[in-house]
């Protein structure tokens, strides 16, 4: 992506975010991060700290239907219970 371009999408989703209430800041910001740490995890079957604080509080989260089904598919059996 240009830095030009770059550069305007960062400062739009500073304004968006800013505007937004704190409390909202907060949780967009942790599912940011959380989305992050499963995206750049080199092993995530193999780290069960991420899927538990990262994964599954994004999993649990409403999402649309065909990336429900991927996560669950991709998910061991039972992983709502550890």
């Amino acid at each position: 992506m240009p830095g030009l371009v770059a550069a305007l999408v960062d400062r739009t989703a500073a304004d968006v975010v800013t505007k937004l209430p704190p409390g909202r800041q907060y949780e967009d910001a942790l599912r940011a991060v959380r989305a992050l740490a499963v995206a750049v995890c080199p092993d995530l079957p193999g780290h069960p700290e991420v899927q538990r604080y990262c994964l599954r509080p994004v999993a649990l989260e409403p999402l649309a239907p065909g990336i429900q089904k991927e996560l669950m598919d991709f998910l061991p059996r039972g992983w709502a219970d550890s």
